[in-house]
Order: structure tokens, then C-alpha cells, then sequence
């Protein structure tokens, strides 16, 4: 050993240091005391002093050995750090998964997704944010998959169709029904009209009530789907949203009524996605965990009340295609 100690000679030198006798380092390391002995020797012509003090009995470590210690420590610690991830990784569970989940989905889902994906992944982060957002960080390698709204996406990601779901409308109870276009034409008269700006839904609502040439007057526009939520509870507006966005508020509120939106079919899609070759088999296994949570844990609670939303949350029998 002339310029720099190998693992060997680390893993022998903490032995030494944990044993403080080189026949029962030997032994416990299973080589001959000589290989040992020539091990520290040249470990101590490296750093051009003694690390162990042979004066003493047993020997103890001297103060260079003892910084070398600490730092051998660290090495031997980060080396089976290594070898652990990759065992882990031989076995399918991820050491840390990093994800991306659009604003628009319910907080409620978070604990359930965390739950069932601890059970691949050692270390979870968890990131919402808007689908241009999300996109751009993974692209940039930030996150690692993501769940958002499915739009032209980068060719070079690969998505999983987790669900469609309508946009809807969300006003006080006190309105009562909202049951066609004159109804829509007559609360935006009404009631002031909630905006939720930002990312692709608040684009989609504006131009699909343009199509309809309904133009509500500028009043309130939030950027959080719960606040929007929060002040159709407070009686003070009305806003078009989709189911999933609104559970988190509607759950635990008595002041606000779901209705389906009037006319022609309007929606829109959610997908998983990643970079092709990275956590691919964890991101179609996300899609698919959303899928479940949001059938089993949260549909129940939105049919409950609105029985009609069980049949406008499509689920796909397939899940898998690319985007070009």
C-alpha cells in the first residue's frame, strides 16, 4: 500500500482498532497476523506516523489513529450503505423515490399513496405543483415520476393512464338545482364566478365557457383549488371543478352542492409518467395506486352524497402507452 489504503486495509485497520490485538484481529478477520501487521505498518508509512501506540498494553490509538479511525468509520459505513442499495435495488425496492403530483388531486390522497408505496421505496418525496411544472422537473431529472394532467407531453416520456375525470360545478347549497344551460346562464348572473387560475384547468374552464359564450365578470380568481373551494363554502361564488379537486373541502362541508356540468361531455385526463428507463415498472405501479385509492377510499365519499359522479370517473382497463 504506497498511495492510497483499499478497502481490505480499512476493514483490517478498524478491526485492529475495535480488538486493539493484532493476533485476534487476525483471527476474527481470518488472514495471518503478519498480513495484518503489514497492513498497519504501511497504513503508518503512508501518513508518516505511528497510528497505534505499542508501549502500552493493550496498544491504544494515537491521536493520528484515532482521526484516522473516524474517517475509516465513515468509509467502511458508506461502503455498506452501497452495498445495502443495491441489494435493495437486486430485490426491487428503490432507495429513494422522488414524486411529482398535480394540485389538482386531493391532499387525502397523499397518505394512502405514501402508505402502499413504502412498501417499494425506502425514502419518499413527495412534490405538488402544476403539470408544466412537473414536466419541466422531470425533464430536468428533479422528480422521478409523476402524476398530472395529460396533455402533448415530451416525446421522450413514457405515460400510464391513471383515470378521467369531469369538470363539474361546485356552488352554495342554497342555489338549488343546476341542471342545464340556462340554469349555468342564471347563477353566472347571479353569483360571482370563482376563477381558479393557473395550469392547464383554469386554461381549459375559461375557453370551455367561451365555447359556450358565457363570460362572467371578473370577481374572484384564486390559484388553490382548496381556497376556491373554501369561498364557494363561505356562499360568496360559484366555480366549475372537477371531483377530485374538490373533495378535500366538500367532504366536511354541508354549504356546497356538486352538480354535473350541462351539455356536452367535458373533462379531462390524468396520467403517470416518467423518463423511459427510470423506475418505469414504479410509475405504471403509481398510476395504478391512484387508480385503486381513489376507487376504494375516495369515490365512496363522493357518491355517498352525489351518486351521480359514479359513473364520471372513467378508469382505464389499460394503462400503458407512449406519447410521440
Amino acid at each position: 500500500m504506497t498511495e492510497s489504503p483499499d478497502l481490505r486495509s480499512i476493514r483490517i485497520f478498524l478491526t485492529v482498532c475495535e480488538t486493539l490485538n493484532m493476533t485476534e484481529a487476525a483471527r476474527r478477520l481470518g488472514i495471518t497476523q503478519s498480513a495484518v501487521s503489514h497492513s498497519v505498518l504501511s497504513l503508518e508509512r503512508l501518513v508518516r506516523d505511528q497510528v497505534f501506540d505499542r508501549q502500552t498494553r493493550p496498544m491504544s490509538l494515537t491521536p493520528v489513529g484515532h482521526a484516522l479511525f473516524e474517517a475509516a468509520q465513515r468509509v467502511d459505513a458508506s461502503f455498506r450503505t452501497f452495498h445495502l442499495t443495491i441489494d435493495n435495488m437486486k430485490a426491487g425496492k428503490i432507495p429513494h423515490l422522488r414524486i411529482g403530483l398535480t394540485s389538482s388531486l386531493p391532499g387525502a390522497l397523499i397518505p394512502y399513496l405514501t402508505s402502499a408505496i413504502s412498501e417499494h421505496v425506502d425514502r419518499i418525496t413527495i412534490r405538488t405543483g402544476l403539470t408544466p411544472d412537473l414536466r419541466a422537473s422531470l425533464m430536468s431529472g428533479e422528480i422521478d415520476a409523476a402524476v398530472m394532467i395529460n396533455r402533448q407531453l415530451d416525446a421522450h416520456l413514457v405515460t400510464y393512464s391513471a383515470l378521467t375525470e369531469p369538470y363539474i360545478l361546485a356552488a352554495p347549497s342554497s342555489f338549488g338545482e343546476i341542471g342545464s344551460l340556462s340554469d349555468l346562464l342564471e347563477i353566472s348572473k347571479r353569483l360571482p364566478f370563482i376563477r381558479w387560475i393557473g395550469g392547464y384547468m383554469g386554461r381549459d374552464i375559461e375557453a370551455h365557457l367561451k365555447r359556450l359564450r358565457i363570460y362572467p365578470p371578473e370577481r374572484f380568481a384564486l390559484d388553490d383549488r382548496n381556497a376556491v373551494m373554501n369561498t364557494i363554502d363561505a356562499g360568496l361564488g360559484w366555480a366549475v371543478i372537477t371531483p377530485l379537486s374538490a373533495y378535500d373541502v366538500w367532504q366536511h362541508s354541508t354549504n356546497i352542492r356538486l352538480h354535473p356540468f350541462p351539455g356536452a361531455v367535458f373533462q379531462h385526463s390524468l396520467v403517470a409518467a416518467h423518463k423511459p428507463g427510470q423506475f418505469g415498472w414504479m410509475a405504471e405501479r403509481c398510476a395504478a395506486m391512484v387508480r385503486d385509492i381513489i376507487k376504494t377510499r375516495l369515490l365512496p365519499d363522493l357518491t355517498a352524497r352525489s351518486p351521480w359522479l359514479r359513473e364520471t370517473i372513467i378508469f382505464p382497463q389499460s394503462t400503458l402507452h407512449h406519447d410521440s
